[in-house]
C-alpha cells in the first residue's frame, strides 16, 4: 500500500470521499466544508487544465447556490452575463427568444478552468488528490474501503500505478456520464449511447463584431444544432449538437463537423475552421440507462450518493444544463449530509430517501424540457410550434425555479432566497 495515501486518508480524517473533478465535485466539496465536515476529492488528471479549453453556463438554482457559498462577487467578476437566448433555423428565422431577466432568471459564461480554479482556492489545503484513480469499493460494517490507484508512484507490479486504499464513511459518485462509482452501487445498471453527440471548443484572436455581448444564439436543424455566445470580451465559445447519430465519430472532429453543418450559415463554418488544433475540440456522448432507472442513492448500503451526469446520464445537452444541475445536485445532497452527520448518522449510514426523491422530481422536470426542445425544432405546424413554444416557456421557468422545491433540511432560509433573483441590470 501507498504510505502516503494511506496515511492521508483514514476513517477520522476524511467523512467523505468525492469521486471526480468537476463543478459537481467542487459544490460538495466546499458545502461540506462549510458545514464542517471534511472531505476529499480524488482526480485522475495531474491538473484540471489537462483535457480541451471549455465554457460553462451557470443559471438558475446553480446561481444563488455560488453566491449562497460565498463566490458571487467573484465568479461574476470572471464571467460574461447572458440577457437572451436566441433560437432560429438554418434560414435565420426566428424560432425563439428567452428574455431571461424577463423569465427572472439570470445567466453567466466563463471559461471552465476559471470557475475551478476559484473553487480550488475556496477549499482547504490539500482537499484534492490528483492522479489518484477510483477502481473499485467495499462496503463493510462503519464505512468503505475504496480501492484506487495512485499514478504519482511508479509500481513494480502495476503500469498504471501503485494500488492503495481509502477508508471513509461515504462515497460520492460524481465521476460523468461513465461513473465507475456508480457500477459498483447494490444495483448496478448499465448505459448505452443515445445517438446524441456534443461538441464545444472555445475560439480566440478573430473578429467578433458578429457575435454581440450577452446573447447566445442555437442554430437548429432536423436532428442538428449549432450555438455560440461571447465569453469573454476575447472569447467566443461554440457548441454543436447531433441527434440520431449511429457512429461513433473519432477524430479528427473539425473536419467532421463541417460536413454535418455544410448547409449552416457561413459564421458556423468559419467558427469550427478557426480552431487553433482539432485537440481544442471536446466531444461528449450523451447516455441512456439500460434496462432501467437506478436509484440516486444505494438503499442497501447506506453509503453511495450520486451527483451530475453520474445519476442523470441521459442528459440532452439542451441549453448547458449539466453544470447547473450538477452544482444543484452537490449542494443539496452536501446539505442532508450535514443533516445526517448532526443526528449521528454519518457512522451508522445516513438516510437520504429525500434526496432520492427530489432528484428523481427534477429529473421528470429535465426529460419534459428536453423532449418540448425536441418537438419544437421537428415541428412543421405554425400552431404547434406556438403552443410549443408557450409550453417550452414554461418548461424554463419549472427549471430556473426548480430550487423552490429542493425541500434542503435545515434551511428555510435558502428557500426565500431562492424566489428573489439578483440579475444585473442592462
Amino acid at each position: 500500500m501507498n504510505k502516503a495515501i494511506a496515511g492521508a486518508y483514514t476513517a477520522a480524517k476524511v467523512p467523505i470521499l468525492i469521486v471526480g473533478g468537476g463543478l459537481g465535485s467542487f459544490t460538495a466539496a466546499l458545502s461540506l466544508h462549510r458545514a464542517g465536515i471534511q472531505n476529499k476529492m480524488i482526480v485522475p488528471t495531474q491538473r484540471f487544465t489537462e483535457k480541451a479549453r471549455a465554457g460553462v453556463f451557470l443559471g438558475g438554482s446553480a446561481v444563488r447556490i455560488l453566491d449562497r457559498l460565498g463566490l458571487g462577487s467573484q465568479y461574476r467578476a470572471l464571467g460574461t452575463p447572458m440577457y437572451t437566448i436566441r433560437v432560429e433555423n438554418i434560414k435565420g428565422n426566428r424560432i425563439a427568444d428567452f428574455h431571461l431577466d424577463e423569465i427572472g432568471t439570470e445567466v453567466w459564461t466563463l471559461p471552465r478552468e476559471y470557475l475551478q480554479q476559484l473553487f480550488l482556492e475556496s477549499i482547504p489545503s490539500g482537499s484534492v488528490s490528483f492522479r489518484t484513480k477510483f477502481r473499485s469499493l467495499q462496503i463493510q460494517t462503519a464505512g468503505v474501503k475504496v480501492k484506487v490507484l495512485d499514478i504519482n508512484k511508479e509500481s513494480k507490479t502495476s503500469k498504471e500505478g501503485q494500488q492503495a486504499f481509502i477508508d471513509t464513511r461515504f462515497v460520492v459518485g460524481a465521476d460523468g456520464m461513465n461513473s465507475a462509482v456508480r457500477m459498483c452501487m447494490s444495483r448496478p445498471v448499465m448505459t448505452v449511447p443515445s445517438g446524441i453527440i456534443s461538441w464545444q471548443a472555445v475560439v480566440r484572436n478573430r473578429s467578433l463584431d458578429d457575435i454581440p455581448l450577452h446573447i447566445g444564439k442555437e442554430i437548429w436543424d432536423k436532428n442538428l444544432r449549432f450555438g455560440f455566445a461571447r465569453m469573454t470580451p476575447t472569447e467566443v465559445v461554440w457548441w454543436a449538437i447531433v441527434s440520431n447519430s449511429s457512429n461513433v465519430l473519432l477524430r479528427p472532429f473539425a473536419p467532421r463537423l463541417l460536413h454535418f453543418f455544410k448547409g449552416f450559415p457561413s459564421i458556423v463554418t468559419d467558427l469550427i475552421s478557426s480552431v487553433d488544433s482539432d485537440r481544442d475540440i471536446s466531444r461528449a456522448e450523451m447516455k441512456r440507462v439500460w434496462p432501467e432507472e437506478f436509484p440516486w442513492v444505494d438503499n442497501n448500503s447506506s453509503r453511495i450518493a450520486l451527483v451530475g451526469d453520474a445519476g442523470r446520464p441521459r442528459n440532452t445537452g439542451n441549453f448547458h444544463m449539466s453544470t447547473t444541475l450538477a452544482i444543484e445536485d452537490s449542494y443539496i445532497l452536501a446539505n442532508h449530509l450535514a443533516d445526517q452527520n448532526e443526528k449521528g448518522m454519518l457512522t451508522v449510514g445516513p438516510n437520504l430517501e429525500r434526496y432520492a426523491l427530489n432528484r428523481s422530481e427534477r429529473k421528470a422536470v429535465i426529460d419534459q424540457f428536453a423532449k418540448l426542445c425536441n418537438l419544437l425544432s421537428s415541428s412543421d405546424s405554425s400552431i404547434r410550434r406556438y403552443l410549443t413554444k408557450k409550453l417550452l416557456r414554461l418548461s424554463v421557468h419549472r427549471l430556473a425555479f426548480g430550487g423552490m422545491s429542493l425541500n434542503m433540511p435545515n434551511d428555510e432560509s435558502f428557500q426565500r432566497e431562492l424566489s428573489v433573483e439578483t440579475f444585473p441590470h442592462r
